[in-house]
Order: structure tokens, then C-alpha cells, then sequence
């Protein structure tokens, strides 16, 4: 998915983009079998938080699963703050 700005895009346009791209970075790096869905969480809250970015974040995302599983891509296991599901696991 991608958001396209019409016209030329402000410096808090720009400044998002970084911390969203940080922010997929450090979710990556975790998103490996033995971490949990709240890792990757926490991952993302944490680089967002350091971006100055905490209000243009949600409090849970649905996506782990990819847009192409059925029966829906909003599924368990969701990323949440805590979620004990552990990657790779809970695929089995």
C-alpha cells in the first residue's frame, strides 16, 4: 500500500517518511521464528516514539499474515503491545 501526496510534500511529509522506513527496518530485524508479535509491536512503537511520531500510530496492526492468506488478512496473530504469539509457531 502507498500514500501518494499531490504536490510537493512538506518537511513533516518527508520527516514521517524516515521514521516509517526506520520503523519497518526495526520491525525486520525482529520478525524472525523465537520473537513474538509483540516484539515486532514494540519495534515499531519504539522507532515511531523516537521519531516524534507517537499520535500517527496505531495500537495494533493486522497485516502479519500478508494480504494474500485467506480466509482474511486481519487474522490472529495481530501485532499488539504484549502479544505472546511467537513467529513462526503459531504457523504450524
Amino acid at each position: 500500500m502507498r500514500t501518494i501526496i499531490i504536490g510537493k510534500p512538506t518537511g513533516y511529509h518527508e520527516k514521517m517518511d524516515v521514521a516509517c522506513r526506520a520503523a519497518l527496518a526495526a520491525c525486520e530485524d525482529v520478525m524472525r521464528p523465537g520473537h513474538t508479535a509483540g516484539d515486532v509491536f514494540a519495534a515499531h512503537a519504539r522507532v515511531m516514539d523516537e521519531h516524534g511520531m507517537r499520535d500517527h500510530r496505531l495500537n495494533a496492526y493486522g497485516y502479519s499474515l500478508g494480504a494474500k492468506f485467506t480466509p482474511t488478512w486481519m487474522d490472529y496473530p495481530m501485532f499488539y503491545a504484549g502479544n505472546p504469539a511467537r513467529l513462526g509457531s503459531v504457523f504450524s
